[in-house]
């Protein structure tokens, strides 16, 4: 790896450090699948999944140390809503077009192994 890509992973990482504090958390085993079923289902990783339930919850209090500042706007709100949708929508078709080439992929890799080479 050259000397730039290391800089660039270690400011990555630096600031990473400086924004996020990580968590260890302990959970049931039953409950591992259907969390990671449940975040599947809302197109979320499992920690942005576990994130939002917290951010949610911590949003239905008034005033928190996670956001001093004032509540939004109706309005304000409303355009949140739509990025969040819009997001969602993104990767769901980001997610579609990822396997989409990994099944055109894998077909290929088939024919080759088979000696079906075409044009």
């Amino acid at each position: 790896m050259d000397e730039s890509k290391k800089q660039q992973y270690k400011r990555q990482n630096d600031w990473a450090k400086e924004k996020y504090k990580r968590i260890a958390l302990n959970i049931p085993r039953e409950m591992d699948t259907p969390i990671k079923e449940k975040a599947k289902e809302n197109n979320l990783s499992v920690n942005e999944y576990i994130n939002k339930l917290i951010i949610s919850d911590l949003t239905n209090i008034k005033a928190t140390i996670l956001n001093p500042r004032p509540a939004l706007t109706a309005e304000e709100e409303g355009i949140l809503k739509l990025i969040q949708e819009l997001n969602q929508y993104n990767r769901g078709r980001a997610e579609e077009r990822i396997k989409m080439l990994i099944e055109e992929q894998t077909k290929d890799n088939d024919n080759m192994q088979h000696g079906r080479l075409y044009g």
